[in-house]
């Protein structure tokens, strides 16, 4: 199933917006607080290694910094509606916006 042009949109805007206010929110958290709350935003998140906080500081360098962590978060339709979870809404600063799903 390939996105629609309206989320192709969504997902820019998102990306653009909301994204760099994420990042700029949960890393103000100390890395065991933003290591709980990444791991609830992902759902599915194992543990690695003997130290499970170092392993995800790794991912992240590794991979894609916290973009796969936001888009976990982030539901969006086929019309470009989008919603948030909560903890990413939480993180977002004075934009924040919620709806739990």
């Amino acid at each position: 199933m390939s996105e629609t042009s309206e989320q192709l949109e969504t997902w820019s805007y998102l990306r653009s917006y909301y994204y760099p206010r994420f990042v700029n929110g949960i890393t103000r958290l100390n890395w065991s607080n933003r290591f709980d709350v990444l791991k609830m935003i992902h759902g599915d998140w194992e543990d690695r290694g003997e130290d499970p906080i170092n392993a995800m500081i790794e991912y992240v360098k590794e991979n894609n910094g916290y973009f796969e962590f936001f888009c976990k978060g982030v539901e969006v339709f086929e019309d470009g509606s989008f919603k948030l979870k909560h903890l990413i809404s939480a993180h977002l600063g004075n934009i924040g916006i919620c709806d739990d799903f």
